[in-house]
């Protein structure tokens, strides 16, 4: 392609010059005919490899046809030699006679030289050319004469030298017989020449020759120089190529140093060959002079051609020269004037650039048209980016250029800006800038395009979001050649999308918090049904024990204080529903594992709730799988949701109804627990809220059963908080399953408190004997008793329990009256007579409450069954060894109420309590009296009880009174970690009555040197 100026062309740099048509004409010629030329000399060349063969072939045929010839002479010789061998000449030993017989026959056959007859030694006794009975010279034996001796056939020997003429000669042997015995041999003698007619009477072309030789390469005949040459041996490497394949034909050098080729034909008969060497020249001189006229003709045709071609040339390159003055008139505008033209092709293409001129013109007035049209959509565009904020951009690869737009300066509020990020530039947040550069690398590797949201900085600092797009430009053939693409701020759009989202977050936050509400206002609407209805129980019939209405009878008086406690314990479990609901939430609930027995955990469940079983007449069943192994659970939080679950169960399970509780494997690891009801059922589209918090199916006026909603909510997140999950299936009108599947060995977080510490696992424990044959009464009995702080050994026959009465001293016996092998009454009046138990206090189980059969026996106390367990650990605890000394115990607490409960309490068991609602009083009240321990709240109001703690450590005479916590304050890892290193137990208000509080100071004072209770 060129670039025209003002008429004269320019060729690029780097291009070669074009050639001119003359020599394209001339180029063309040559194209058409040296093809031609050369594929007739390639048939020349052909046909003489043709002849070539065909000439070897017939040189083969004619040297076997020698060889055939060769064949049959010495066949003659030897049919002649037979014949003289078996002459009746030599049979009567006429040896004149045999003479001229032989030197008949050779002349009538005219074969062979002569005869030469020798004895069985090998001494010649006749030669055909010497008269008869001349003395011939002895001769050696050669070898060949044994192998004609022993040969049947006349044999043909190889060429030898005479020893009688010293001249090479040939000759054929055949051994005379008689009697079975070889007597004469007989040689006829052949000379060369003999042999060489038989190549002289074959006309081969004079230059070439043939030649005769015997099985070991020797020459025996040659056309040629035969006195030269008969006699030698031939060429090591031609008589290999001699003895190949019977007939072939090879490339050879003469003897003459002429190159020949060389055709032989070996006889099958005497192994002798017949060689014919054909001179090279002679077959390749005919060819070479056709090759040569045929240069001759193709040159003289070429020249011919190149001249007309050239003549022809000229006449088309004037035409294109016409032509092209023409053109360079037409692009300077100058008038076309009409070239002479020697071709048709040449006037339509002045044609043409004639029509070309007129479409120019109007091509150029549209062209200019266009132009202005393009400048003003430019213009437009500017505005348009302007408005929009969007610049664009174009990088060129190969010149590593960056074209940008005006608007691209208006977008960061910079006068240079590169699309790409640079070391120093700080258009970029950094990690905008990688992300850029990552992009930017991606689309230049790959050719996709990327489109992305960077931050961005303009040049007065203000933050600012752009879209970034970015596409591969592209060459005709497909190769990346550059990037295209554009930057638009979206800062406000953002912005927009923004406050967009924070709106819709704002709507569904709202939304939440109404349902929460909701859900939160029903809750506490059942709240204060459920909490009102204890608490109207509690003051109606206190303001009645407190009026003294009932003063006067004992029945109605306990009845009450029985509805007291009841309500009063009910409205304690509302409360602690909540705060463990809460402790859940917050990831403060701690768990304590502990090896579980879980079938006698489901029976105390289902014991518990025996009353409530029974009144609605429903059918309890239970299965547990025996194979399940140890279990590892806290064993509280267990029977919360069993008591949840099962509580349930009976809530909705209609009189005469049906519950079954199933203890299943789920795997390898985990079990499942499924409470099955054959209650009311729940609807598919209710089972998505049972376990919410607060929720209940049935609120409102419609509310047909009691409870606060939090139950199964608190199972969820008890279940949830131990790894486990819960789940329930329903059928309305069929019942419903509820089920929970936990780890059979539940590993406590590491980032929770450690167990709290077991105050009385150091104080000796009291050793009790337990007597019972049912073994489902003695496990609940062992099971309590330990938990209760004794420690137990059990038996189930009174020969097993004198053995251990006799053995042990026991604080305390438990005896079922009803033994199987002999009754119990027998058994205790043994222990009594004998063993170290004669004054150990006895409880009694049986059947019968009386204690009349049993008071004979010094048996402190009766108690029925079914067995309360209970009973039986407060009994064994009642019945502890007590020393005179009345305990002394400082009560510290900021309330009354709990302040004088605690006194009360304390009294009636017959330890002293001081009670002091303040801190710094009862310091001093500590240093004066000395008690022999302290009962200390931690939430009040002066010195709290930390401080306190604090101060206690720093009375050397009181640093180590027992102290026990009593308090309702959630403590943290870090504060009962602190407590626990200088309290002796811990006890929470929230856990239900002052039980906790009791029992730990009863195990301090079970401890050696803690002083004991008078009872009063």
């Amino acid at each position: 392609m060129f670039a025209f100026a003002r008429g004269s062309p320019t060729r690029p740099a780097g291009r070669h010059r074009q050639a001119s048509i003359r020599w394209l004409l001339i180029s063309l010629v040559l194209a058409c005919l040296v093809p031609g030329v050369l594929g007739i000399g390639a048939l020349v060349y052909w046909m003489y490899q043709n002849d070539r063969a065909q000439t070897e072939r017939n040189a083969i045929q004619t040297a076997r046809a020698l060889t055939n010839t060769l064949d049959a002479e010495l066949a003659r010789a030897r049919a002649v030699a037979l014949a003289l061998a078996t002459s009746s000449h030599l049979a009567t030993s006429d040896l004149v006679g045999f003479h001229r017989r032989a030197r008949a026959l050779l002349q009538a056959e005219g074969i062979g030289d002569n005869i030469v007859l020798s004895d069985a030694d090998g001494q010649p006794v006749l030669d055909t050319l010497r008269p008869v009975g001349e003395v011939l010279a002895r001769r050696s034996q050669p070898a060949r004469f044994t192998s004609s001796i022993e040969a049947v056939h006349p044999l043909v020997s190889d060429l030898i030298t005479s020893q009688a003429s010293g001249e090479p000669i040939v000759t054929v042997d055949a051994p005379v017989t008689a009697g079975g015995r070889v007597v004469y041999r007989m040689s006829l003698v052949l000379a060369p020449q003999d042999i060489g007619r038989i190549l002289n009477n074959l006309k081969l072309p004079a230059d070439w020759a043939s030649s005769i030789s015997d099985r070991t390469g020797t020459l025996v005949a040659r056309t040629n120089q035969s006195d030269r040459f008969v006699g030698d041996k031939v060429n090591p490497e031609l008589l290999r190529r001699l003895n190949g394949p019977a007939e072939g034909a090879f490339d050879w050098v003469s003897k003459e140093g002429v190159p020949a080729v060389v055709v032989y034909s070996r006889s099958p008969t005497t192994a002798w060959t017949v060689a014919i060497g054909i001179p090279k020249h002679s077959l390749t001189a005919p060819w070479l002079q056709t090759m040569l006229l045929l240069g001759l003709g193709a040159s003289a045709l070429f020249a011919a051609c190149g001249v007309f071609a050239w003549r022809q040339g000229g006449k088309v390159s004037r035409s294109v020269d016409g032509l092209k003055d023409a053109t360079v008139a037409m692009a300077d505008g100058r008038p076309v004037p009409a070239p002479a033209l020697h071709f048709a092709e040449a006037e339509r293409a002045a044609e043409a650039i004639g029509r070309s001129v007129k479409i120019l013109a109007d091509q150029n007035l549209a062209l200019q048209l266009t132009h202005a049209a393009l400048l003003d959509r430019e213009v437009q565009l500017a505005e348009a980016q302007h408005v929009a904020l969007l610049g664009s951009w174009y990088w060129d690869s190969a010149t590593e250029t960056v074209t940008v737009s005006a608007s691209m300066r208006q977008v960061f509020g910079r006068d240079e800006i590169h699309p790409f990020c640079k070391p120093s530039d700080t258009a970029y947040l950094p990690t905008a800038c990688a992300q850029l550069n990552a992009a930017t690398q991606l689309t230049i590797d790959t050719g996709l395009g990327y489109r992305i949201e960077l931050d961005a900085l303009r040049c007065d600092g203000t933050a600012l979001t752009v879209e970034a797009r970015a596409e591969a430009a592209r060459s005709a053939t497909g190769a990346i050649v550059g990037l295209r693409g554009t930057v638009q701020d979206i800062t406000t759009r953002k912005q927009a999308e923004q406050a967009s989202r924070t709106l819709q977050k704002l709507g569904d936050e709202n939304r939440q918090i109404l349902a929460a509400s909701r859900v939160k206002s029903e809750f506490l609407a059942n709240m204060s049904h459920e909490l009102r209805t204890p608490l109207n129980a509690i003051i109606g019939f206190s303001e009645l024990l407190h009026s003294g209405a009932v003063e006067h009878d004992p029945v109605k008086r306990q009845l009450f204080l029985g509805h007291i406690g009841t309500s009063g314990r009910h409205l304690l479990q509302l409360i602690n529903d909540v705060l463990d609901l809460a402790k859940v939430e917050s990831g403060k609930f701690e768990f304590f594992p502990e090896p579980v027995n879980l079938a006698a955990l489901i029976t105390e469940c289902c014991d518990v709730l025996h009353t409530l079983i029974q009144r609605q007449n429903i059918d309890l069943s239970v299965e547990i799988y025996s194979g399940l192994g140890p279990l590892v659970l806290d064993a509280a939080r267990l029977k919360q949701v069993m008591y949840n679950y099962l509580s349930n169960a009976i809530k909705f399970t209609q009189v005469g109804g049906r519950i079954q509780v199933r203890v299943l494997a789920e795997g390898q690891t985990r079990f499942r627990i499924e409470v099955e009801d054959t209650g009311i059922g729940i609807a598919a589209c209710d089972l998505p809220r049972l376990f919410n918090d607060f929720e209940q199916l049935n609120t409102g006026r419609s509310k047909q059963r009691p409870g606060t909603g939090l139950g199964l909510a608190l199972t969820r997140r008890l279940v949830q908080a131990q790894g486990g999950n819960v789940g329930v299936h329903s059928l309305p009108g069929r019942g419903s399953v509820f089920s929970v599947v936990m780890d059979r060995v539940h590993i406590k977080d590491t980032q929770m408190s450690d167990e709290r510490p077991d105050f009385s696992a150091a104080l000796p424990a009291p050793r009790v004997l337990v007597i019972e044959h049912n073994d489902r009464s003695k496990s609940r009995l062992v099971q309590e008793l330990w938990d209760g702080g004794f420690h137990v050994d059990a038996v189930s026959s009174s020969g097993q329990a004198l053995l251990h009465s006799r053995g042990a001293a026991y604080d305390g016996i438990t005896l079922n009256l009803r033994l199987p092998d002999q009754g119990g009454l027998a058994v205790l009046e043994s222990i009594r007579q004998e063993g170290q138990s004669s004054a150990t206090p006895v409880v009694g189980i049986s059947m019968l409450t009386h204690s009349g059969d049993s008071a004979s026996f010094a048996v402190a106390n009766v108690l029925g069954k079914p067995l309360q367990v209970d009973e039986i650990v407060a009994a064994m605890v009642r019945f502890r060894p007590t020393s005179a000394k009345r305990s002394t115990v400082v009560v510290i607490d900021d309330e009354w109420v709990p302040l004088n409960l605690m006194r009360e309490t304390l009294n009636s068991i017959g330890i002293e309590a001081v009670c002091m609602a303040d801190g710094r009083e009862a310091l001093r009240e500590i240093e004066r009296q000395g008690p022999d321990a302290i009962i200390l709240d931690l939430l009040m109001p002066g010195l709290d009880g930390f401080e306190v703690l604090d101060a206690l450590q720093q009375l050397p005479a009181r640093r180590h009174t027992p102290v026990f916590i009593w308090t309702s304050l959630n403590l943290s890892e870090a504060q009962y970690t602190r407590l626990s290193q200088s309290a002796e137990s811990i006890a929470l208000k929230g856990g239900g009555e002052l039980q906790p509080v009791l029992d730990a100071l009863q195990s301090w004072r079970q401890s050696p040197g803690a002083l004991q209770q008078v009872d009063p």
